[in-house]
């Protein structure tokens, strides 16, 4: 809230810089939250192939955020003939479940606390001080978002 009405403010290029900052922190902040109430619940993800085809069986597409959702979903719809499809924010939970085959796909809004602590375990790894010496970068676009 302080960095919406802060543009409504005159503020100097630091204040600004410095409230984009605090809000980059409140939102690591927030995404570490939810990484470890997901993980907690459902456990760490691992790397696993799905299989992306379209059954013959009547089907249900869900997309979002929450994991809980897809569980939910996925109990009530067990052994009823039919299929649960969804995309890569959800995933995670077909494999968490063992109910399909779940890549994790790091590219997604919920995946950006997950890019950050990936580049972090890295700088610790090369022994660098910056997690900007890294060759590397990372596109996060909610391209989905506007379907």
């Amino acid at each position: 809230m302080e960095a919406l009405a802060s543009a409504t403010k005159d503020l100097t290029v630091d204040e600004m810089i410095a409230m984009v900052m605090k809000a980059g922190e409140t939102s690591v902040n927030t995404m570490a939250l939810l990484d470890e109430a997901d993980t907690t619940a459902y456990g760490n993800p691992e790397i696993t192939e799905v299989n992306i085809g379209v059954g013959t069986k009547p089907g249900i597409l869900i997309t979002g955020h929450d994991m809980k959702d897809m569980e939910e979903l996925l109990k009530q719809t067990e052994g009823t003939g039919v299929d649960v499809y969804t995309h890569g924010e959800m995933l995670p939970v077909n494999y968490l479940l063992a109910l399909a085959d779940k890549v994790v796909d790091a590219g997604q809004c919920n995946d950006s606390y997950s890019l950050a602590v990936i580049a972090l375990k890295l700088k610790e790894v090369f022994g660098l001080e910056d997690i900007n010496d890294l060759p590397i970068s990372y596109d996060i676009a909610w391209y989905d978002q506007a379907l």
